[in-house]
């Protein structure tokens, strides 16, 4: 039996909006579901799809909250700072949209953080729709 997951249902599209808001935000994006990483930008590591994704990930898609790195907080990908926001669909926590950055001069703030809950947002409405 293979574990069902909803977001991987909308895989192609995830691929397609993490493209745009990578072009548009000049983040690196991946968006994952409970287990394993299901989408990324272009100028994310292919071979990056389809791994699992880490413990503290995962407990930030079940704690349900918006996580900035402030740089003091161990990273979910080493070398980068990032937002982390929780994908909900039917009430469920679904999975996670990570915004990555290697410039670790980029603080996140309130406008990242709008971004990247819009995002989280839009990605579950398409899951229900």
């Amino acid at each position: 039996l293979k574990k069902y997951s909803m977001i991987g249902d909308i895989g192609q599209f995830a691929k397609q909006y993490a493209d745009a808001l990578a072009q548009t935000t000049g983040y690196l994006i991946i968006v994952t579901d409970r287990d394993i990483i299901i989408a990324a930008s272009s100028g994310v590591r292919k071979d990056m799809v389809g791994r699992h994704i880490s413990r503290d990930l995962e407990k930030a898609a079940m704690e349900r909250k918006i996580i900035l790195s402030d740089n003091t907080k161990p990273d979910f990908c080493k070398d980068y700072i990032e937002a982390v926001a929780p994908i909900i669909c039917n009430g469920d926590a679904a999975g996670t949209i990570v915004f990555l950055s290697k410039n670790t001069e980029r603080v996140f703030g309130e406008t990242e953080q709008k971004m990247i809950t819009v995002a989280a947002s839009f990605l579950g409405k398409q899951m229900e729709g």
